[in-house]
């Protein structure tokens, strides 16, 4: 379930996220807040995008037995710039920075054990879109 609200008076969009995964039997909750600063004299923005999330599975591996829990938080920081090269396509040129904590692993009764794959990334992104 997400809803999406704006604060018009800051330019702002707010999107708070809840979702329940029935394969890896958790939740997880998500915020997402977003911003585009216009470039005129460029014709085009910045997308400017930041999330935070946490999540609690009770069924991180398939086939385990106990199941094998996993529960962490993340987030994300980003902007993105569309220019557009006609009418009916666009180039989006972006990066971002994202970073899992507080990630964990346990099985049964043994200790917890860290995600050592739980990093801060950095993200170039580069798409086309063409409409019709």
């Amino acid at each position: 379930m997400a809803v999406n609200f704006s604060l018009p008076q800051l330019g702002v969009t707010l999107a708070p996220k809840f979702y329940y995964d029935f394969g890896l039997k958790g939740p997880t909750g998500e915020l997402t807040a977003q911003h585009a600063f216009p470039l005129k004299e460029a014709g085009t923005e910045l997308d400017f995008t930041a999330t935070v999330g946490t999540y609690l599975w009770r069924a991180a591996s398939a086939n385990t037995s106990p199941d094998v829990k996993n529960w962490g938080d993340y987030w994300l920081v980003g902007v993105a710039a569309p220019f557009a090269i006609s009418p009916s396509a666009k180039v989006t040129i972006g990066w971002a920075y994202t970073k899992g904590s507080n990630n964990y692993y346990k099985q049964g009764s043994a200790p917890r054990e860290a995600n050592t794959a739980a990093v801060g990334r950095g993200v170039v992104t580069v798409s086309c879109a063409f409409s019709f």
